[in-house]
């Protein structure tokens, strides 16, 4: 943690934010929970994440697939 990342627009590949790590998480997809789903987009139910994902990814996504959950605070707009 702690670590400073720079947040990239798609599919402009341009910064717009920079922000600091504030935790860092694995987790099977299965195990994932509301809070971990916080600010990212909602893709329907289980079925359709890893259908998105597996497109997203070009590779196989299952309940069983580790992702990591990155929480971090926003320092500065670009």
């Amino acid at each position: 943690t702690g670590d400073m990342l720079t947040l990239i627009k798609r599919p402009e590949i341009v910064p717009f934010a920079e922000a600091q790590v504030i935790a860092v998480t694995e987790k099977a997809l299965k195990d994932i929970n509301d809070e971990d789903k916080k600010g990212h987009e909602s893709v329907g139910n289980s079925e359709q994440m890893y259908e998105t994902y597996s497109k997203y990814y070009n590779q196989q996504v299952t309940p069983e697939t580790v992702v990591k959950i990155i929480k971090f605070n926003v320092t500065k707009f670009l």
